[in-house]
């Protein structure tokens, strides 16, 4: 059963304990732009369940100023500091918890990009990084977004609205906050494991070269490529099973680099 609750005052998150066994190893999750903790289509609901079944307690957590959604009219305020700030707080509440056990991260989209700050950090003691088509440096989500009236428009108006999903606000302090450091140089501290998954039919990202030329230190590196599947899998698609795979991958290699 999953445990809503707050940390850090108003911070959501959601624990899911394991089934009736000791726990083998923890894992945090990260949700991609705009999201909440429960993931697109709930789609790290059903990872967490299937998590728990192997043994492995997980953390969910929001994002203070984008995962709020309707409560704040899709008014999207946090930055990419506050992002990983955010993640930096859930991932240690979790390893007060359980200090001994290896610790897993499993970041989707700007959630990736986010898990991959938090592996920079040698302090975290990361075991597996799971990125589930991470979105590249921060600083590369609004050039693919936004055209060139709304750049201007948000920084001459203070905002500008996205028609996407849903009529997401953009705030100048979240447009300027995704002008972040650059992440790839960091990712040289890195001693971990990284499964990188990622959809034929998602928009490419040209910085992988980047990602594998800075992980040297990093013990295995795997790309897997999912056929057919878009940026949240086809979650929202009842005929295809996209996202039922990239959870059984996930699980396999988990099993094999972590509770082997």
């Amino acid at each position: 059963m999953d445990e809503y609750t707050q940390i850090d005052t108003d911070l959501r998150i959601a624990i899911t304990q394991c089934d009736n066994k000791p726990p083998k190893a923890i894992a945090l999750f990260i949700t991609g732009w705009a999201a909440h903790l429960d993931g697109v289509g709930d789609l790290f609901v059903d990872t967490a369940k299937a998590f728990a079944h192997m043994g492995i307690v997980s953390l969910r957590t929001d994002i203070r100023g984008e995962s709020e959604q309707e409560k704040s009219n899709y008014t999207l305020t946090s930055t990419y500091a506050s992002r990983v700030h955010d993640a930096q707080i859930a991932l240690g509440h979790l390893k007060k918890q359980f200090p001994s056990l290896p610790v897993i991260v499993l970041g989707h989209s700007l959630g990736g990009t986010t898990a991959l700050s938090l592996a920079a950090n040698d302090e975290n003691r990361i075991d597996n990084l799971v990125l589930w088509s991470y979105a590249g440096n921060p600083d590369s989500l609004f050039p693919r977004m936004l055209s060139e009236q709304q750049h201007r428009e948000v920084m001459t108006q203070g905002s500008v609205t996205l028609n996407t999903w849903a009529n997401l606000i953009i705030t100048k302090e979240h447009y300027l906050g995704m002008n972040a450091a650059d992440i790839y140089p960091p990712l040289r501290c890195f001693t971990g494991k990284l499964l990188y998954l990622v959809g034929s039919d998602e928009p490419q990202i040209y910085e992988e070269s980047r990602l594998y030329d800075n992980l040297v230190n990093a013990e295995r590196v795997e790309k897997v490529l999912v056929v057919g599947a878009d940026h949240i899998y086809n979650v929202f698609d009842s005929s295809k099973t996209h996202s039922q795979r990239v959870i059984q991958i996930t699980r396999d290699w988990l099993k094999d680099t972590v509770l082997e």
